[in-house]
């Protein structure tokens, strides 16, 4: 999930936690003609004002049409296009005021639904070609809007059209509802949502529209003609950016789409692609930033080359190069002096810019380039002003600028220092929140590198605190959180676990459906289920606090009894449905386990039948998915954890059923596999095969039927992804994303997964561990032992490690002071709220989160298994019975039975 998204959600300044942002009030709603609500009906949220017609129907799906219009022409244009639409009774819908129509064209919205204002619903075809040329009469004497990019445009008009659901028609795809359209046959699939025009196979324009389009002259692309593209480096709303050929020489092509990208300060793409070059060619003589070459307008967009730098970036630097782990002190010594030659270069290089009269304006560590040399070259300055001019952000980078800064030099020099600080401890954004971390930062810096490291930052520091201050306001809080009073250890475990405790008890919030404050995820999802599943949602912070203590369940009963009066209903109902998501921690199926230990035994397991209903028809069973966080694995385990508490025979056909699934899915993918997919292929413990395998086990371990060796080969494929680093002492698996191949060391979908899942089967089998298996065993092991990582959450994050150190610890022992580094290691994330309240940074650092997966509720369940042999709590499977992930000699009592809804 991108960053930009989680900041909608992290707007609320007086909450410390991810929130729905509070509704602003809306000014300048657009006005349309006055109309019969006898004859209309009228439909309004966020989003959109819909104008149905009581006298005209439309299909449920064919062609429509999209209207388009700049800002300045917005309120006009509607006016005169509704007027048109109400006199033909034709069906449309328009943005509804000015804020929403702007925040469709920001720089990282939607590229999909970007530049759509109005959207008309014909009654047939006929009907659509008539408008096509009505709705261009009426909008002509408008300047041009922005470009819709998955529409057809309309002899270069603001009117632009495409074929899709004029209605809403739902299906379900790999156990994700989506917008669907339908075949001639009747079949469902879905209605394409790409940015770029798109038709089904089984349709085609009119003969009309085929004939009387008209499209830009050819002279217009002329000179962007000139140049082969290679590859599309990066996308936004805003325009591509290109690596691209001219006469056989690379470069890289930067485009600024007119009218699109908008800024906070209402400058398009456009405008900020001309600036950007103006800038370069300002600095071209300064060494460090890199070179300017061509600036051209094609049609309506306009292009600029640069300097191709075939290196990485700092951010690229930072992932691959920092010693998060236990490394030599050779090494370390290597990454400060690496560190001294970029930090030595980079102020250097923004004094020279200053000097030349540019200020970059949004320095952060994806915009400084650097060569095999560590020489760097700043690329991106599309927001570059002058040094003095008071500092109003367009665009800024989360944790890397001042809202106090009074102006751009301030604000380059406070990036200068907030990247110095990345450089020695990658955990971004959290000094926004809580400045006191800083302190904690320090000592941890200076355990790992030495005082040489300290030295240089402060050499950082003294040179920017004379432009800015260095522990400005937070953007996101009205005041800043605190650091907890004492530090994290065996001793004062029982104190952090009672923080943790508090931060979520007392903010509960039984007036909300939700009841927690979890994971912004939770709000961007669609399906409902994400307020209330194991990994984002309600159920899996109630799991955290009944594992942490179990005498906690008669208090939840009657604190929150009438809650789970409506809530537990809904998931009953919301189970019975064709489109339920099931799955053990994103679905409904987790939550079966936290009510039949919160003592909702008979509600428990009725749900449990209604998924046991679900996969135990054969000719029903065609899940794709074979993870245990949605998908097969994950009901398989659940399914065994209840063998013996649910007598129903459907439960073993069920298992069978799963089992078969995954067998067959094996066995197709085997076939068609080539040996280099392997490493595409996701292996992660908790998102692809490793857990299939780890249920494969179970299964056939506890019901005695079959081998478990097709398990253990499966794991063993999950190697070939981490051979690739074998040329180091570190092993993790690798993953390309959109910028860089790098190592993926966390629990959910990396090596510290596949660590627990091979530790598990040697628990089972002791004769699991072959020679090469023990091998992959101890350097995966051996590789883990990090000071720290980007989040602190559990599953992809730091929690990760420290629940991988106990399970480490458990089965070998003699590890207690690795332990006590780990357990330290939480105070670079931990905060408190001005009392004895811990709360915990989620996703991305920008706000505090109670989930599971990156918030409160995972390190809460972490920390309370280091007191016993468990390491397992976030699984929402019964503990007795499976023994997953827990010392296979451990005896567990069920929790308290009492019952308050059955």
């Amino acid at each position: 999930m991108e960053l930009t998204k989680y900041l909608k959600y992290s707007s609320d300044k007086k909450s410390p936690f991810y929130s729905l942002p509070k509704k602003d009030e809306v000014v300048g709603t657009f006005d349309i003609p006055s109309f019969s609500k006898n004859e209309w009906d009228v439909y309004e949220d966020v989003h959109w004002t819909n104008i149905i017609s009581r006298k005209r129907d439309f299909p449920e799906q064919g062609w429509k049409i999209h209207i388009t219009a700049e800002l300045k022409d917005a309120q006009n244009m509607l006016y005169d296009v509704a007027q048109h639409l109400i006199e033909r009774h034709v069906s449309f819908k328009f943005v509804p005021n000015l804020k929403a129509l702007e925040a469709k064209n920001l720089k990282y919205a939607s590229r999909i639904a970007s530049g759509k204002f109005m959207t008309v619903y014909p009654e047939h075809e006929p009907q659509f070609l008539e408008l096509l040329d009505e709705l261009k009469d009426i909008t002509d004497s408008y300047d041009l809007g922005p470009y819709i990019l998955n529409d057809q445009q309309w002899r270069e008009s603001n009117v632009f059209f495409r074929y899709g659901g004029l209605k809403r028609i739902n299906m379900v795809a790999d156990g994700v509802e989506r917008l669907a359209i339908r075949t001639p046959e009747g079949e469902l699939i879905e209605d394409a949502r790409v940015p770029y025009y798109h038709l089904p196979d089984f349709v085609e324009e009119p003969a009309y529209v085929q004939e009387n389009n008209t499209f830009p002259p050819e002279e217009d692309f002329r000179k962007l003609n000139e140049f082969s593209i290679e590859e599309a480096i990066h996308y936004s709303n805003g325009g591509g950016v290109y690596l691209a050929t001219k006469d056989g020489k690379k470069m890289i092509l930067k485009e600024g789409r007119n009218k699109s990208g908008v800024d906070s300060n209402r400058n398009d793409a456009f405008q900020r692609n001309k600036n950007e070059y103006l800038a370069l060619k300002k600095l071209a003589d300064v060494e460090g930033v890199i070179d300017v070459h061509e600036y051209f307008v094609a049609w309506r967009h306009n292009y600029f080359t640069e300097e191709f730098h075939d290196g990485r970036s700092l951010r690229a630097f930072i992932a691959q190069d920092y010693p998060f782990t236990t490394e030599s002190e050779d090494k370390r010594r290597r990454y400060v002096d690496d560190c001294k030659v970029i930090l030595e270069q980079l102020v250097r290089t923004i004094d020279e810019i200053h000097e030349k009269g540019v200020a970059i304006g949004d320095l952060n560590h994806t915009n400084i380039m650097l060569d095999d040399a560590l020489r760097i070259k700043i690329i991106d300055l599309e927001v570059a002003k002058t040094p003095d001019k008071k500092y109003a952000p367009s665009i800024a980078t989360p944790g890397l600028f001042s809202n106090e800064a009074k102006d751009y030099r301030e604000a380059d020099w406070f990036a200068v220092y907030r990247i110095s600080r990345l450089l020695f401890l990658p955990v971004p954004n959290v000094l926004d929140i809580a400045p006191q971390l800083r302190y904690i930062h320090d000592a941890n810096i200076l355990e790992k590198f030495g005082p040489v490291a300290i030295r240089l930052l402060g050499e950082i520091e003294a040179k920017v605190a004379r432009h800015t201050n260095l522990s400005p306001r937070s953007p996101l809080l009205e005041e800043h959180l605190d650091v907890p009073r004492e530090p994290s250890t065996f001793e004062t475990l029982d104190t952090v676990i009672a923080g943790l405790r508090k931060g979520i008890l007392n903010h509960l919030d039984v007036q909300d459906v939700a009841l927690t404050k979890g994971n912004a995820k939770r709000h961007l999802e669609e399906d409902a289920i994400f307020k209330h599943n194991i990994a984002y949602g309600s159920f899996g912070v109630l799991l955290a606090l009944v594992r942490s203590d179990q005498s906690i369940v008669p208090y939840l009963q009657r604190r929150y009894s009438k809650w789970f009066e409506l809530v537990v209903p809904y998931i009953e109902n919301y189970a019975r449905t064709s489109w339920a998501r099931p799955g053990l921690f994103d679905g409904y199926a987790g939550i079966i386990t936290v009510l039949y230990e919160l003592g909702f035994e008979r509600r428990a397991l009725d749900l449990l039948g209604t998924l046991i209903e679900r996969y135990g028809e054969v000719d029903s069973l065609e899940d794709e998915d074979v993870s245990i966080e949605s998908g097969l694995a994950g009901i398989g385990l659940l399914l065994l954890s209840f063998d013996g508490k649910l007598d129903d025979e459907r439960l073993g056909r069920a298992l069978r059923n799963i089992e078969g699934r995954i067998m067959a899915l094996h066995s197709e993918r085997k076939s068609m596999m080539q040996e280099e997919d392997k490493e595409s292929t996701d292996y992660g413990l908790l998102t692809g095969w490793s857990g299939a395998a780890l249920f494969l086990s179970k299964y056939r371990r506890m019901m005695g039927d079959g081998d478990v060796e097709v398990a253990y080969s499966i794991l063993d494929e999950s190697f070939q992804g981490a051979i690739d680093f074998e040329e180091v002492e570190e092993l993790f698996l690798m993953k390309d994303d959109s910028e860089i191949r790098k190592a993926i060391p966390y629990l959910r979908e990396g090596s510290a997964g596949i660590t627990l899942a091979m530790m598990e089967f040697q628990k089972d089998e002791p004769t699991y561990l072959n020679e090469s298996r023990l091998k992959m065993l101890r350097r995966f092991k051996d590789s883990h032992g990090f000071n720290c990582s980007a989040t602190g959450g559990l599953m992809n994050g730091y929690g990760g490690f420290v629940m991988l150190d106990h399970a480490i610890d458990v089965t070998e022992g003699s590890r207690r002071a690795i332990r006590e580094k780990f357990v330290r290691g939480l105070d670079n994330y931990l905060v408190r709220n001005g009392t004895d309240e811990i709360l915990f940074p989620g996703e991305f650092n920008l706000k505090c989160s109670m989930d599971v997966y990156s918030g409160a509720a995972g390190i809460l369940m972490t920390l309370s298994d280091l007191k016993g042999e468990s390491w397992g709590s976030c699984f929402p499977v019964l503990r007795g019975g499976l023994d997953l992930f827990q010392d296979g000699r451990m005896a567990v009592d069920r929790p308290v039975d009492m019952k308050i809804i059955d």
